[in-house]
């Protein structure tokens, strides 16, 4: 094998774990790659060495990941060669009481594969955490209140009570109570549910007559958390359930969360006593989020990805999906999927076209050309006589470009209409112009901040 200096296995070590990160799990790398894993000797044209610290890690990495280093290796030098595992001999020569780093019997990875397990009997999903849950405005409160809830489980806010519209985060936020609420102390009982799986536990209980059992699993809960109330209000019995469930928890001071897409006193058809229960210790909102929330949620989502959307193309789904994180996050996976299965880089006319966005319907306020050129004149503090006038000074051809770009792109106009719009007779300026704009918003952050604020006026 040819020799390749240590310099240069690190470089390509590197090159391979950075690649590595992205296709597996952070958990599974941090134990498997990160610690105990070298590059040993590397062969671009036969075979590439790797060495491990114990056996178990060789036998985790040959049953999860050699083909994903072997197509890494391959896409980057373009051949597929063999990927050989070693272990270190001196694994063999350790005494039992040596270090266990790395390994499954690694006290750290023990405690994250007890979490893990505890998350799922809580029907917890452990991507919903606090440290991922973008905050902004629309739902700082709602925020605090939860953060509050999970740091002194039945202290404060007791109950907490979330509402908001569907997809707004508050699921999101039931989840991160319990996870930090087991990550601080894996004894506690900790249960998700829906309303919903609630009645279907009671009807199957009472069918099996194990009403009893029922009612001590529910009722020796240290937090409980209870999403979609909402549709409590279609079963008395299972109200009456609740509200026995409900004193008991509430007495022993334990913890108790409730999220709705309504208010309390706005469901119907439930009975005072509950409703009551549900008023009688915070009641917080979510909103729908602000467009800076909904840029760094999209920022977010970019950070984790493989594929990576420019900034542009995170403010074009930013500003026209305003309903929910839901939506949000849908339309950043039908680009990144568009992307990934076309091959193509996503840029802003691509996005608005596969996401269907059309600015010249929909709109609270018709779009024009006139309202058009009016707000970019007065984000570049000019007039609108400057843009539509034959001046040809450097400080308004930005503003003119942009102004033929905004209307060719959000008005769908035909190059003609176009230079008509703006006053001019020769369609080949619009061609330059736009293409002058788009090359300009990939790498001029004020740019894309200015015509983020130019469509935000607009819609």
């Amino acid at each position: 094998m040819p020799r390749v200096s240590q310099r240069e296995l690190k470089v390509i070590w590197e090159m391979i774990t950075t690649a590595l990160k992205k296709q597996i799990p952070k958990a599974q790398y941090n134990a498997w790659i990160k610690v105990g894993t070298r590059l040993k000797a590397f062969d671009p044209q036969k075979e590439c060495v790797l060495v491990v610290n114990n056996l178990i890690t060789y036998n985790w990495l040959r049953e999860n990941a050699l083909e994903t280093i072997a197509d890494i290796v391959e896409e980057l030098f373009a051949k597929r060669i063999k990927i050989k595992l070693e272990v270190n001999p001196k694994y063999f020569k350790r005494s039992k009481s040596q270090s266990l780093k790395g390994t499954i019997l690694d006290p750290t990875l023990q405690f994250k594969n007890r979490l893990l397990g505890a998350l799922k009997d809580a029907n917890i999903n452990p991507d919903f955490t606090f440290e991922r849950f973008v905050v902004g405005p629309s739902n700082q409160l709602a925020y605090a209140a939860s953060k509050a809830v999970a740091d002194n489980p039945g202290q404060n806010y007791n109950p907490l009570f979330i509402y908001g519209n569907a997809g707004t985060g508050k699921t999101h936020l039931l989840h991160a109570i319990g996870e930090a609420v087991l990550r601080q102390d894996l004894s506690k009982k900790v249960l998700y549910i829906t309303s919903e799986m609630f009645l279907n536990e009671l009807i199957s209980a009472i069918q099996n007559k194990q009403t009893r059992k029922f009612r001590e699993k529910y009722r020796n809960i240290d937090v409980l958390l209870v999403d979609d109330i909402q549709f409590i209000s279609k079963w008395e019995v299972t109200q009456d359930e609740l509200f026995h469930t409900f004193n008991e928890l509430h007495l022993a001071s334990k913890q108790i969360v409730f999220a709705s897409d309504r208010p309390p006193r706005e469901i119907q058809n439930i009975a005072d006593r509950l409703r009551t229960r549900f008023e009688g210790g915070m009641v917080v909102d979510i909103q729908p989020p602000d467009l800076e929330t909904r840029i760094a949620i999209l920022q977010r989502l970019n950070e984790e990805s493989p594929i990576k959307l420019d900034l542009d193309v995170l403010e074009a789904i930013a500003l026209f999906v305003t309903d929910n994180v839901r939506s949000l996050i849908g339309a950043y996976k039908r680009l990144t999927s568009y992307s990934r299965l076309t091959g193509q880089k996503v840029d802003r006319l691509q996005a608005e076209v596969v996401l269907g966005i059309n600015y010249s319907s929909g709109s609270s306020k018709k779009i024009t050309p006139e309202r058009i050129i009016e707000e970019v004149a007065k984000v570049f503090h000019i007039t609108k006589e400057d843009i539509l006038g034959p001046k040809r000074l450097g400080f308004l051809v930005i503003p003119r470009q942009l102004s033929m770009y905004l209307i060719r792109t959000m008005l769908n106009y035909s190059l003609v209409e176009t230079a008509k719009a703006v006053n001019r007779s020769d369609h080949t300026t619009v061609i330059y112009a736009i293409r002058k704009i788009q090359n300009l918003l990939k790498k001029d952050p004020q740019l894309q901040r200015k015509v983020t604020l130019i469509k935000s006026r607009l819609i």
